[in-house]
């Protein structure tokens, strides 16, 4: 800003400059300059700390519903599971009366299987 500022006063002409009082030339860019001093540490210090914080909020509940996801599809196999085992002890048998013990510990291997990450 204070470099276009200083290469405007240059291309203006010889008569502007003798026409004009070089106080108030001076007053006018010091203003400039006090705008520039305000916007640069806003504009390269508040914004970017504001992108930081919002760029590792946006990453935190990114992996913290991978996270729930995983958890909560965790919790269900983990309901069937005990479920599987709960019936095979409770009922244990009639597994053995109609021979499915096999097809349920094939069953129970899978589900077990199913829930490795």
């Amino acid at each position: 800003m204070l470099m276009l500022s200083f290469n405007h006063v240059l291309t203006l002409s010889l008569s502007w400059h003798t026409r004009c009082k070089t106080g108030e030339l001076l007053r006018i860019l010091d203003r400039g300059s006090a705008i520039n001093r305000i916007g640069e540490p806003i504009g390269f210090t508040v914004i970017p700390g504001f992108v930081d914080v919002y760029v590792a909020l946006a990453v935190f509940v990114v992996r913290f519903k991978l996270a729930l996801r995983v958890m909560r599809r965790m919790n269900e196999l983990d309901v069937v599971t005990c479920g599987i085992h709960t019936n095979c002890l409770l009922n244990c048998e009639t597994v053995k009366c109609f021979k499915r013990s096999r097809m349920r510990r094939r069953g129970i291997w899978r589900l077990l299987w199913s829930t490795r990450v």
